[in-house]
């Protein structure tokens, strides 16, 4: 599968190190994460800090920011550095904007919003119905959205996508190439590119199609539901040859 490595590697990342965020806020009414690459610190909260958070190193090494007591109306601030590895590992409720990245990121969606702008190396993971916005995936991603949760990229400019969606999750992205996109779909709902990739691998498992605008390359598909694969839905429709001539009179 595409990918294989992407989820360890940015696991080991938040292991023993010292240049690692691990973010654990799961009941704020919001979270924005600002985007700094020149501060020295990992990460520093901006103005008033609700009850009950704290930031400070862990024992294994990274920098943690935890909510020990839900703040349900509480709204949150960070300005954190642009190349860190980024771990959230539980979103929960809160609803959460994180600008611009370089390093790679870790995210365990929830039932909040979550805005991200443009991606570094990315692995997110769903298992709720928060909706979930991309402006830019600009590096290779691993994208899982196993019930309800819809996501959208504006733009995909990556070398690679695998993508699973169950439940009744849907997949929209704009514009964009990439080198390769693997997709397995066991939703009811459809996952729509539009755009190319020059390696494309399709799964359809139930009603849920696949629609990609154009693969250049190999193709690989598999079908064991209703769901359609078109993979080159950017082609223009087929002329329709007249069985009789049209008559004016």
């Amino acid at each position: 599968m595409l990918l294989a490595g992407l989820t360890s590697r940015l696991d080991a990342a938040t292991s023993l190190n010292t240049h690692a965020l691990v973010v654990h806020t799961p009941c704020l009414q919001s979270l924005h994460l600002l985007s700094n690459s020149k501060q020295s610190e990992i990460g520093r909260i901006e103005g008033t800090t609700p009850q009950g958070i704290t930031l400070a190193p862990s024992a294994e090494g990274a920098t943690t920011l935890t909510q020990h007591t839900c703040s349900p109306s509480g709204t949150l601030t960070v300005s954190v550095r642009s190349d860190v590895s980024l771990t959230i590992d539980d979103a929960g409720t809160t609803n959460i904007t994180l600008e611009d990245r370089t390093g790679p990121t870790f995210i365990h969606a929830g039932s909040g919003t979550l805005t991200l702008g443009k991606t570094g190396e990315l692995g997110l993971f769903s298992d709720s119905s928060g909706p979930i916005t991309i402006s830019t995936l600009a590096e290779s991603a691993r994208i899982r959205s196993e019930q309800s949760a819809p996501v959208t990229i504006t733009t995909i400019a990556a070398p690679a996508l695998a993508l699973y969606l169950g439940g009744s999750a849907s997949f929209t992205a704009g514009a964009g190439h990439l080198k390769a996109l693997e997709i397995t779909s066991a939703s009811t709902k459809d996952a729509v590119f539009h755009g190319v990739t020059d390696v494309g691998m399709f799964h359809v498992q139930r009603s849920g199609g696949i629609s990609v605008d154009k693969v250049t390359g190999a193709l690989a598909t598999e079908r064991d539901g209703s769901g359609k694969i078109i993979s080159d839905a950017a082609a223009p429709a087929p002329s329709v040859r007249a069985d009789k001539a049209n008559v004016l009179p």
